[in-house]
Parts: structure tokens; sequence; C-alpha cells
């Protein structure tokens, strides 16, 4: 799909308020979804902060508009450094911010350390001269932040196709924390690069506890030197297995991205 097509998809796609509330792959943010249940309309950038900065720990603020000829001369650190300040810019009527809101309020403690995280890159090749080429590990963080999926297991997962299995044996438990993911699903595509991150949780929790206890886990891993140092340092998972995890949807089909 063409990046046209894409953001043409991206304004078209109406708002629909059962889409969190049915999709079984929305499991880990539903609660927060479900605040949005009586909307008709998409929920303006205030309504998104009212509801959800308390559990995100950061407030959610209207993106200011900048002229399409002037947008390549703003340095992306200006993004994450907003977020370090406690503020997401958020646009009215998107899909990807009303997803990204979502992990915010389910995710807080990992998605901060996620935009540390890229603050300091974007500042390292910022003082490289080349700031319009990331580093290997730059990608990674971002590849975890638009399209990554936790696996929790107690088990190491070698490979893509072990991660598979132990999902399907239920050795290990599959869900969803890259936002970009989620709006593919609500606008139809396109899909990003799917890369799954394992992480071990001790406790044998389920449901709000599991996803709390998710965010801590990943954060702890981002904080630590195990942190992927290249995309490739995190695993291909196959979605179609993550969603008939999460209850048996299969219309999502044989799709594995990022293979």
């Amino acid at each position: 799909m063409t990046t046209k097509a894409t953001r043409e998809r991206r304004l078209s796609t109406p708002w629909d308020a059962t889409l969190t509330l049915t999709h079984p792959i929305f499991w880990p943010v539903r609660i927060f979804g479900q605040r949005f249940a009586r909307n008709t309309r998409f929920p303006s950038v205030n309504e998104i902060d009212e509801s959800l900065a308390r559990q995100a720990r950061v407030r959610f603020r209207e993106q200011a508009q900048v002229p399409k000829r002037s947008r390549h001369k703003l340095p992306r650190i200006s993004y994450d450094a907003s977020i370090l300040a406690g503020e997401v810019p958020t646009r009215t009527g998107s899909w990807h911010d009303f997803m990204n809101a979502l992990v915010w309020a389910a995710f807080p403690t990992a998605k901060r350390i996620l935009h540390e995280l890229q603050h300091e890159f974007v500042a390292i090749e910022r003082a490289s001269g080349e700031p319009g080429r990331r580093l290997p590990a730059h990608d990674a963080i971002a590849v975890l932040d638009e399209g990554g999926v936790i696996v929790i297991s107690s088990e190491p997962l070698r490979d893509s196709q072990t991660v598979d299995d132990a999902i399907e044996s239920g050795v290990a438990r599959a869900f969803v924390f890259g936002h970009a993911i989620y709006e593919a699903i609500a606008i139809g595509g396109p899909w990003p690069v799917v890369r799954a991150v394992c992480l071990e949780v001790k406790d044998n929790v389920e449901g709000e506890a599991l996803v709390h206890a998710s965010d801590e886990a990943l954060a702890a891993y981002l904080r630590s030197e195990r942190r992927p140092t290249r995309p490739q340092d995190l695993q291909c998972i196959s979605l179609a297995v993550v969603a008939a995890l999460n209850a048996r949807f299969d219309a999502i089909g044989a799709l594995r991205t990022g293979a």
C-alpha cells in the first residue's frame, strides 16, 4: 500500500466504538476502550486526556498543525521531549493516536522508558551530523513501539517457530503492545513490522494484573543490557497465532510480518 493510500485510509475510516470491545486482540487495552463506548464520533483530545491521563501518567495535548513544507525541518527530538515533559502530542480523529493513548494507559511505565530511549537515540543521531539516519538500536525500539508483541514465558524461546509453538501449546501467553498493530486492525492495514519481545513474569496472574506485571517486566527489560540492539534481536511472530489464542479469532489469517 502506498503512502498516499495509507493516508487516505486513515482519514476515511470512521469511528467505531465497538471495535476495542469486541475484537479479541484488544483485550489488554479493552478496559480503557470501554470508556469511549458511548461516543458516536471520535473522542476529542480533551476527552482522551480526561479519560486516560491518570492511568497513563501523562497528559494528552492537541498536536500543533505544521505546514507540510516545514515538517522535515522539525526534529523528532521535540516529540519525545514533549513526552518526557509530561505531554503526548495527539491528533483528533486519528486511529493511530487514539490507539497510542490506550497503550499508554495500559503500559505507562514501559512507554515512558521507551520514549526516554528514543529521546537519547535522537540526540546521539543529531550530534553525529546524520539526524535522518537512525541507529540500529533506535530502529529496534521503534519497531517495538509500533509493532511490538509481548510474549510471557517461563522458558527460553530461541526462534520464531519456538515462539509460535509455545503460544499455541499454552506454554506462553502473547498480546499486542504496538499501537500500529491496533491501528492496522481498525483501518484494515497496512501492517507494521511485527516483532515479539519474550519476557518472564514469575507470578501466575491473569487479566489486568498480567498487563500490569508485563508493563513492569518490559520496562525492566528496556532499562537492562538485554534490550535489543537491532530489530533482528526481536523474534518474528504470527499475529494469527496471537489472535487465535486471544479468543479463537481467525479473521487475520496466516499473517506473518517482519520475517
